[in-house]
């Protein structure tokens, strides 16, 4: 870690500022009102929440000293992972540590279930559980494709044989 990294400034709205003990506690007393804990399994969200069902939470004033607005929304399973194991490290790269749920559901703020790891871990385990949507379509499954996989298996042939690509071309 380099002296560029240490002065890195945080992303607005990804991290919570400690603040003062006392608005810190209204803050934990108000995220705990919005967490269901009635199963045995998952703590589920009851608050507000983004398009993908992750938990949304407004830490702190929602105005700077100067009155102007500022940006207080937090995830909930990252405030979560905070309150109950302390501050999340600020990790390799721009975008810091992810906070990744072992359980795979993302209204759950159980500390238990989450886990800290990179940005390739978030993608890696989306992978492992079959969650990526936007995963690529390859080979002749894509809509656009022009080559089925029969024919590109003939013209690796065709070049491997000795004919120019050219001619190959041709052929195609």
């Amino acid at each position: 870690a380099g002296p560029a990294q240490a002065t890195r400034t945080r992303r607005p709205g990804n991290r919570r500022d400690p603040g003062d003990s006392m608005k810190r506690e209204r803050d934990v007393s108000r995220f705990m009102a919005k967490v269901d804990k009635r199963t045995d399994d998952c703590w589920l969200w009851t608050g507000a929440k983004d398009r993908k069902g992750y938990g949304r939470f407004s830490v702190g004033d929602s105005r700077r000293e100067d009155g102007s607005r500022r940006n207080s929304m937090v995830a909930a399973h990252r405030f979560s992972y905070e309150l109950h194991n302390g501050p999340i490290p600020q990790g390799p790269g721009w975008h810091g540590y992810c906070v990744l749920h072992r359980c795979d559901n993302s209204g759950c703020v159980r500390p238990d279930h989450l886990f800290i790891g990179t940005n390739a871990d978030n993608v890696r385990d989306m992978d492992n559980k079959g969650r990526r949507v936007n995963r690529p379509i390859k080979g002749d499954r894509h809509p656009l494709a022009k080559l089925t996989t029969e024919k590109v298996l003939q013209i690796h042939a065709m070049v491997k044989s000795g004919k120019t690509q050219a001619s190959v071309a041709r052929d195609f």
